[in-house]
């Protein structure tokens, strides 16, 4: 996570008191080095009092590649100096509401009001930034309290997700699964509404990464297969799905994207791949690209936002209830992120609807135990919602669907009233899967990109 870090002051103090701000200087260094220790890779812009200098360190966070905007206030800052500019900026922006003084008692010396007093600042920003349509989050408290740099990080972590999730980079190979409307959205509608740039793969391109790929790349990608998974297919099906996921790989890195998208049922013609990529999907999950079946654009953006902040995170797919254990089972045809899947194993998939190819290298495997949250992103005709839900996974011993992707989901709440209330709220039939979410964290990255939120 890089941080672009903006302090703000009053030009009007510059003028009444010009050497005071130097002040704050062991303050700032102090701030600096807690997010350092931290792990934030932090860009600090000099002080700040007009929208010129503001301006101007904004341009520069942007042009070298910040994840997100941390404001902090070093005294009173009048928001018009300010908000316009943070108002445009594509970049989430996260107000660290946090002063040099601890106490500010009966018996504290008048002295600290203007080292201290950066709160009306903030209230003043916010209230502006809310008019303007900008989201923004906050975290409040004392800069030496850890459990404030806990929320602080908190905050951040969704911000990092949030403009993951806005300068989404999705490839598709082929077309959206026809007729499947939940995710259906015109591409310059999605680029609209949420920032997510969708890149076509032409077959072209696919089938000159899979050409190049050398014998030395696919000699060590077989290895890395035969290491990390049970291998249930033939050499030959085994090369074919190792030479296909490294060309899908190459062209992610040539293209620059973020996530990826196919719809299986589109290889009925000729995409430039000999196969349906799923031991791609895969792979490029366990690496932080995100992914969603069928063509859809929207959860895979997602993903790739959730698994920026949460690797543990998979794509996913409820498929049956399970009315007498009050739960319900999860699969999909064969993608599922390496990092929570045990009992993973190569396996080789009927595909009876793409004749083309009748059977493709894919995984197998069972989502792992523990606790997690499913995440959705349900576009409205209005707006968007993030239905968040907090479940518990269960992973058998042993189950009758080996070869499958496959696992068991406990929602919080009866079955019957978690599917209804899903419904009610119009969650789609593609979700992702959150080992470890922060449902606090997940609340904000909601918030940062504009999207309502329930809890289901």
């Amino acid at each position: 996570m890089k941080l672009g870090l903006l302090p703000l002051y009053a030009a009007l103090y510059d003028r009444i008191d010009p050497p005071f701000r130097e002040t704050y200087t062991s303050y700032l260094t102090e701030l600096v080095d807690k997010l350092t220790a931290r792990k934030v890779d932090v860009a600090a812009a000099p002080i700040c009092t007009t929208l010129h200098e503001v301006a101007s360190a904004v341009a520069e966070f942007e042009a070298s590649g910040v994840s997100c905007i941390g404001v902090v206030f070093l005294a009173y800052h009048p928001s018009m100096q300010s908000a316009p500019v943070l108002a445009k900026t594509r970049l989430p922006v996260v107000i660290l509401d946090t002063t040099p003084c601890f106490d500010f008692g009966p018996a504290s010396s008048p002295d600290g009001i203007m080292p201290c007093h950066g709160i009306h600042g903030v209230q003043d920003l916010t209230c502006v930034l809310r008019r303007m349509g900008k989201p923004y989050t906050i975290a409040a408290g004392y800069y030496k309290d850890a459990a404030f740099w806990d929320r602080a990080l908190t905050q951040l972590r969704a911000a990092s997700m949030a403009n993951a999730f806005t300068h989404a980079r999705v490839g598709i190979i082929g077309e959206p699964f026809a007729d499947m409307g939940d995710f259906e959205l015109p591409y310059d509608e999605i680029a609209a509404r949420t920032g997510v740039k969708v890149v076509p793969l032409a077959p072209s391109s696919c089938a000159e990464a899979y050409d190049s790929v050398t014998d030395d790349e696919l000699a060590a990608r077989i290895n890395a297969l035969r290491e990390d998974y049970a291998v249930k297919i033939s050499d030959a099906l085994l090369e074919n799905g190792a030479r296909t996921t490294f060309a899908v790989e190459k062209l992610v890195r040539a293209k620059n994207l973020t996530a990826l998208t196919f719809n299986f049922l589109d290889f009925t013609r000729d995409l430039g791949l000999p196969t349906i990529p799923f031991i791609a999907a895969c792979e490029l999950q366990r690496a932080g690209i995100g992914y969603a079946g069928e063509g859809d654009v929207l959860t895979a953006a997602l993903t790739a936002a959730l698994l920026s902040g949460y690797p543990q995170t998979s794509f996913c797919e409820m498929f049956c209830p399970d009315w007498r254990g009050d739960r319900i089972f999860m699969s999909h045809m064969g993608e599922i992120n390496r990092r929570v899947t045990k009992r993973a194993q190569l396996i080789d998939k009927p595909v009876p609807y793409v004749p083309r190819v009748m059977s493709a290298p894919s995984v197998g495997g069972v989502f792992m135990d523990g606790s997690a949250t499913l995440v959705n992103l349900s576009p409205g005709r209005d707006h968007m919602t993030l239905l968040l839900s907090q479940v518990h996974m269960e992973c058998p011993d042993s189950d009758a669907f080996d070869g499958s992707v496959r696992g068991w989901m406990d929602p919080v709440r009866p079955v019957h009233e978690f599917l209804t209330a899903y419904s009610m709220n119009a969650g789609t039939h593609h979700s992702a899967l959150v080992y470890g979410g922060d449902i606090t964290c997940l609340e904000s990255f909601a918030a940062l990109c504009g999207f309502r939120t329930e809890r289901v």
